[in-house]
């Protein structure tokens, strides 16, 4: 069961190619207290990327139009300011090749879906340290 949490003033970006899981996404992270802003291909939020400060934290589905999420993992660690900047990937692709790709370019978590949200929420939570 989902909890209402105080704000957090945190901000998560969330890249997934599917408008439904963006929506449940949001659902759950406002509800929990973050700020949430979304993209729904990888050219959009590369775009981002180059021209606006980093979010608190990125949520990254690996198959996307334009741009997968694989690169974008590559664009955000080579952005000087957003090199440092928490990274799960949250994707359908359960191939083990898959997971090790994303840690080697620099992901922080990976996860399946369908996915449980509140274990997203509390794998979040670790990535998010407090004020």
């Amino acid at each position: 069961m989902l909890t209402h949490e105080k704000a957090t003033n945190k901000e998560i970006i969330v890249v997934d190619n599917d408008e439904h899981v963006i929506s449940i996404l949001r659902h759950i992270l406002e509800r929990s207290g973050y700020a949430v802003r979304s993209a729904i291909d990888g050219y959009s939020m590369s775009q981002f990327i180059s021209s606006k400060q980093p979010p608190d934290l990125v949520i990254l589905d690996s198959i996307l139009p334009k741009v997968d999420g694989f690169q974008l993992i590559t664009l955000i660690r080579n952005q000087p300011s957003w090199k440092n900047t928490p990274i799960v990937m949250l994707t359908a692709s359960f191939s083990e090749n898959s997971a090790v790709r994303a840690f080697s370019l620099g992901a922080d978590d990976y996860i399946t879906k369908p996915f449980r949200p509140s274990e997203l929420l509390a794998r979040l939570k670790r990535l998010l340290p407090e004020d």
